[in-house]
């Protein structure tokens, strides 16, 4: 559950760090982009990725998600990962509508 108070976050194009945990233990870190949908916080991955296969080894994560406008006021998201398919290329096109209204001018 996101705090009320980092909800205004989302109304931003965000970046978060996803924190995994590779095989041999060590952990990885990647920018990813971020959006809260009905509650929940939602990444777009490819599964070519090596943090797709860390997370199916060992879903659990972290994302640091920073406000882009006061980078001193933060957020982290700890927890396990589920995985749902983009079939229809739905969350990514949403991702890239919410990018262009977004973008300045």
């Amino acid at each position: 559950m996101i705090p009320d108070k980092f909800l205004y976050f989302f109304d931003k194009n965000v970046i978060g760090h996803l924190a995994t945990t590779r095989p041999d233990g060590a952990l990885q870190n990647n920018p990813v982009i971020v959006m809260l949908v009905d509650g929940d916080l939602k990444i777009s991955l490819t599964k070519s990725r090596k943090k797709y296969r860390n997370l199916i080894a060992d879903p659990r994560c972290a994302v640091s998600i920073t406000d882009p406008d006061d980078t001193s006021h933060y957020m982290e998201v700890r927890g396990t990962i589920s995985f749902e398919d983009d079939i229809d290329n739905a969350f990514v096109n949403a991702i890239a509508r919410k990018s262009v209204v977004l973008a300045p001018n």
